[in-house]
C-alpha cells in the first residue's frame, strides 16, 4: 500500500458488517476472526480500490487434567500423579510444585512424588501458543496409632492357667486394626482384638495398624 497521505480515506467493513471509516484508519486491531474488507478512496479524484482478506482463529485451549487428589500414607510413601493432556503432536507439558520447581523427570507425564502440597500441570500447544493449567493436591495421613497394654497381673502363679492382657488404652476406631504376636509364649484367644488371653509366659507384642 502506498504511503498514506491526507487525501486518502480508509473504510473497513468488519466481519460483523459494521462499517468503520476515517482518514486515520490505515491500521486497525481486531480480536475476532472473519472477513475484513478495506476500501481506500482518494477524496481528490474519487478513485478507490478495494481488497479483502480473511483472519482465521486457530486458538484452541489444549486439554489438561492433573488427575485426582492423592494421599501419602505409612503404606504409600510415594504417589503417582495421573496427568492427562490432549492428543496432539504439538503439545508440550511441564509439572511443577508449589515452589515453582520442575518435577523430574521432566518428560514424565505421570511422575511419582513423595511430598505433601499442590502440583501444577501446564500444557502448551506450540502450533498456536495457547496454554492451560490444572492442579492436584497431595495430602498426608501418616499418624501412627498408639499401642498401650495394661494387665492386672503379668506374672503366672502356680494356679494360673491363663492371663488377660488389655489393649483398650490403645488407639481405636475406623481404619485401625489391633493384633498380637509372640515368639516364645502361647496365645489362647483374642489375637486380633483389644483383649488377649495367653496360656504361658513369654514376650508379647501388640501392634496397632492403621489403613494409612
Amino acid at each position: 500500500m502506498s504511503p498514506k497521505t491526507q487525501s486518502l480515506n480508509y473504510s473497513w467493513t468488519l466481519p460483523s458488517g459494521q462499517l468503520v471509516s476515517g482518514d486515520t484508519l490505515a491500521l486497525i486491531k481486531t480480536t475476532s476472526a472473519g472477513r475484513f474488507i478495506l476500501t481506500v478512496s482518494n477524496i481528490d479524484n474519487y478513485c478507490q480500490d478495494t481488497m479483502s482478506f480473511d483472519v482465521r482463529d486457530i486458538r484452541s485451549i489444549p486439554m489438561v487434567d492433573a488427575g485426582p487428589d492423592r494421599v501419602l500414607t505409612c503404606k504409600d510413601n510415594t504417589v503417582n500423579l495421573s496427568g492427562i493432556v490432549g492428543p496432539s503432536n504439538s503439545i508440550t507439558f511441564d509439572w511443577r510444585d508449589s515452589s515453582g520447581n520442575s518435577i523430574l523427570p521432566s518428560n514424565q507425564l505421570q511422575p511419582d512424588v513423595n511430598v505433601k502440597g499442590w502440583y501444577y500441570l501446564k500444557v502448551l500447544d506450540t502450533s498456536n501458543h495457547c496454554e492451560s493449567i490444572d492442579s492436584v493436591y497431595v495430602d498426608e495421613n501418616r499418624k501412627v496409632p498408639r499401642s498401650l497394654i495394661t494387665a492386672n497381673d503379668t506374672v503366672f502363679a502356680c494356679n494360673d492357667n491363663s492371663l488377660v492382657l488389655d489393649g483398650a488404652g490403645s488407639d481405636s476406631g475406623p481404619g485401625i486394626l489391633m493384633s498380637w504376636s509372640t515368639v516364645d509364649g502361647s496365645i489362647l484367644s483374642g489375637q486380633t482384638t483389644m483383649k488377649l488371653t495367653i496360656g504361658s509366659h513369654g514376650h508379647i507384642h501388640a501392634y496397632g495398624e492403621g489403613y494409612n
